[in-house]
């Protein structure tokens, strides 16, 4: 017994392609609140992925998302 063709049977399955230069690709994101049940000092966390790497990177331990909102403008809005 033979399992008919579908669509998917035909979607051709090929790597996503990554670029040569380290950092050049960058994903972020704010993690958190990392503790919801407790009083702690910092809560969220600011995590960046290199997109051409598999090099992830947890970059700074923020007091709120709002922190890590102006930190960001601040760094590439010049």
């Amino acid at each position: 017994m033979k399992r008919r063709v579908t669509v998917y049977d035909r979607v051709p399955i090929t790597p996503i392609p990554r670029g040569d230069v380290i950092f050049d690709s960058l994903v972020m994101d704010c993690l958190g609140p990392l503790f919801s049940n407790q009083k702690v000092e910092y809560n969220y966390a600011l995590v960046l992925c290199d997109s051409n790497t598999d090099i992830h990177l947890l970059c700074h331990y923020v007091h709120s998302q709002q922190k890590v909102c102006a930190m960001l403008y601040c760094r590439f809005s010049s």
